[in-house]
């Protein structure tokens, strides 16, 4: 369209190389934004991230983040959080997953995100409902 509007006189070379330029780097963009959202498998990139966690912060930091943004994956986060079962402190990590699960949906959206960042903290978390 831009080579076009050259033709037509309606804009300059150096208009139509900026403009170019500035579709490729939108292209270039959402590409990298859908990249980042699903992988080839078609699963979200969080999930992805849960399903390859090594240890147990790695988890809960993958996990806070998956629910985030899903908060309708907690079934999947507690299927999950059963592969640390035999570790240390692998039994708190699926007791504290199943208490998220439970209480998520009584928080309000608003309050979502801090809930799911004071369960899902270093240590000396906390699944209670403020207010």
């Amino acid at each position: 369209m831009a080579d076009a509007l050259q033709k037509l006189g309606l804009i300059s070379e150096a208009e139509k190389n900026e403009a170019l330029a500035g579709n490729a780097h939108t292209m270039n963009e959402r590409d990298l934004h859908f990249r980042k959202l699903a992988s080839k498998h078609g699963k979200s990139a969080s999930l992805d991230r849960l399903e390859t966690c090594s240890t147990i912060n790695e988890f809960k930091n993958a996990a806070k983040t998956l629910l985030i943004e899903q908060p309708h994956m907690t079934k999947v986060v507690v299927e999950q959080a059963h592969r640390f079962k035999n570790e240390p402190g692998g039994d708190k990590l699926v007791w504290l997953c199943y208490e998220v699960r439970d209480k998520l949906l009584s928080v309000a959206h608003l309050n979502r995100e801090r809930f799911l960042k004071r369960a899902f903290r270093r240590s000396g978390a906390t699944v209670e409902i403020e207010g």
